[in-house]
C-alpha cells in the first residue's frame, strides 16, 4: 500500500466502538483528508469522522481502503513503476485486500463505500468474499449502478438502484465542476446469521471503476 501516501493522521478508534463496527485500522491505505488519488482537491475531508450513523447504521469512519481499477491510459504508464500493477488511477494500487478480521455473527453486513470512476450500468466491479467459521464461503458482488457508484455525482444524479446513498458532501474539485461527493451503504443480507463470520476479502474486478471501502458494520 506504499503507493498511496497518508499525509494527514487517521484518528484513533473510539473507545465506544463495538466489535460490530469492524476495526479497519490495520488495513487503511488512504486518509479521508488527503488527495489520495493525487489530484488536487479530490478528498473526503468533510465526511464526519469517528462513530457516525449513516442510513440507520453506526459506522467507524476514519480512513479508506482504495483498490485498483482497469489499466491506466498509456500516458499514465510511462513512469518507472511496475506496469503490471498500474491501474485506472495511475497509481500502483492493490487489486485485493484479503483477510479483514471480523469474528462476529450477524443478520447483515453493511459496507460504507463508493468508487472512483464510472463503469457500465450492471457491470461487476468487485466483490466481498465472506468467510465463515464452519469453512463456508459466500460472495457479495459489487455491481455498478446497483450496489455502488462513482463518488462524484452531478446535482441531478444518476443514483444507485439498491444501495442507499447515505452521505453527500463536496470538495474543491467537485465545487469547481458543479457536482457533489457521496458515499453509499450497501447492505448484504447474511444467509448464515448463526455462523460466525471470521474474515472478509475485498477484491476488485479491474473494471473501469476503482472501488474503495470506508467502513464495515455487522448488524446483530
Amino acid at each position: 500500500f506504499d503507493s498511496v501516501s497518508i499525509y494527514n493522521p487517521i484518528i484513533q478508534r473510539s473507545s465506544k466502538a463495538s466489535l460490530d463496527q469492524v476495526d479497519l485500522s490495520n488495513y487503511y491505505n488512504a486518509s479521508l483528508d488527503d488527495d489520495w488519488l493525487h489530484h488536487s482537491g479530490h478528498d473526503l475531508h468533510d465526511v464526519p469522522k469517528g462513530l457516525q450513523v449513516f442510513g440507520g447504521i453506526t459506522f467507524d469512519v476514519r480512513g479508506l481502503i482504495q483498490l485498483a481499477g482497469r489499466s491506466s491510459p498509456p500516458e499514465a504508464e510511462s513512469g518507472s513503476q511496475d506496469l503490471s500493477s498500474l491501474r485506472v488511477t495511475g497509481l500502483a494500487l492493490p487489486e485485493e485486500l484479503l483477510g479483514i478480521k471480523v469474528n462476529r455473527m450477524g443478520r447483515s453486513v453493511n459496507f460504507l463505500h463508493a468508487c472512483a470512476f464510472s463503469s457500465e450500468e450492471g457491470s461487476k466491479i468487485g466483490e466481498y468474499i465472506i468467510h465463515y467459521a464452519n469453512g463456508e464461503i459466500k460472495i457479495a458482488p459489487i455491481v455498478y449502478g446497483k450496489d455502488i457508484m462513482d463518488w462524484w455525482v452531478p446535482q441531478e444524479g444518476p443514483h444507485c438502484t439498491e444501495a442507499e446513498e447515505v452521505w453527500y458532501g463536496s470538495n474543491a474539485a467537485t465545487r469547481r465542476a458543479g457536482q457533489k461527493t457521496r458515499l453509499m451503504k450497501y447492505t448484504w443480507q447474511n444467509p448464515l446469521p448463526d455462523v460466525e463470520i471470521t474474515a472478509i476479502d475485498f477484491i476488485s474486478s479491474l473494471n473501469k471503476s476503482a472501488p474503495f471501502l470506508v467502513a464495515i458494520t455487522i448488524e446483530p
